[in-house]
């Protein structure tokens, strides 16, 4: 993940001091107030502790939160993918479809099932919640903060791409942010914070002066197919346009029905 220079100012509350209800309130609210804003621009960065340069993986996109729809670039092996290269990928309704040509065996003419096919189509839900995959859909940062609970810490005030914002530390509640969640939703929301790999997890926070999410990192516990590391968005040029729609059927191929299982994923992004 690309580390961002973060400049600390003076604040009205002082850098480690615990918040009120208010500001657990604001963190709540975060993502549903920069979900407002329509479209925005974002930065993804996953890390692996203990991994150095090579460990962390950055992705570069965009978003509508109104459709929970978004695309973005990612090396196929930051993803647990054979591959090589940025491989495009679309996210629409939880599901994943990655541009079959930075894939490895993504030729058509290497398999007769491919022929006429361009995208690759992946349900998280095939990993139980596991693996980097479900960690790089936006839509996971987002929900999570719902499930905001107990004390906040207020670490202090920090610019974020030059707007002023304040930090917060915080735990997450995985079950709270299923169940504040939009019936309709719950299940992807289970999925994607489920990548996250525990029942709490440890986050930091950045809101704006308008309570607007900017930036969030959250703690991802080490499980049989993730490391131990985080997982960040960094959310900017808020209102961008964005128009993202799944690819047509006839030019997609399902990766269960393609290989008959799951992919393997690496424990590490890189």
């Amino acid at each position: 993940m690309l580390a961002i220079a973060l400049v600390i100012v003076a604040t009205a509350g002082a850098a480690g001091a615990v918040g009120s209800e208010g500001d657990l309130a604001r963190i709540t609210k975060s993502g549903d107030e920069l979900a407002k804003a329509g479209g925005a621009k974002f930065r993804g960065t996953t890390t692996a502790d203990g991994g150095g340069d090579n460990s962390r993986v950055t992705f570069d996109g965009s978003f509508d939160f109104k459709n929970r729809t978004g695309e973005y670039s990612v090396d196929a092996a930051a993803i647990g993918l054979q591959g090589s290269g940025k491989v495009r990928t679309l996210v629409v309704g939880g599901i994943l479809y990655l541009s079959l040509d930075a894939l490895e065996g993504g030729d058509p003419s290497s398999s007769p099932n491919l022929a006429g096919k361009k995208w690759l189509k992946l349900d998280p839900q095939m990993f139980g919640g596991g693996g980097e995959i479900g960690q790089s859909d936006p839509n996971g940062s987002l929900d999570a903060l719902r499930g905001a609970k107990g004390d906040v810490k207020r670490v202090g005030s920090e610019k974020v791409r030059g707007t002023r914002t304040t930090r917060y530390r915080v735990a997450i509640d995985a079950e709270q942010a299923v169940n504040s969640a939009p019936e309709e939703q719950r299940d992807e929301v289970r999925n994607s914070v489920g990548a996250l790999g525990s029942g709490t997890i440890p986050a930091d926070v950045w809101v704006d002066g308008k309570g607007r999410l900017r930036k969030v990192r959250l703690r991802v516990a080490a499980s049989a197919s993730k490391t131990k590391g985080s997982v960040a968005f960094e959310y900017f040029d808020l209102g961008a346009s964005v128009n993202v729609e799944a690819p047509p059927a006839s030019e997609v191929v399902d990766f269960e029905e393609l290989l008959g299982g799951s992919p393997t994923t690496t424990g590490a992004p890189g």
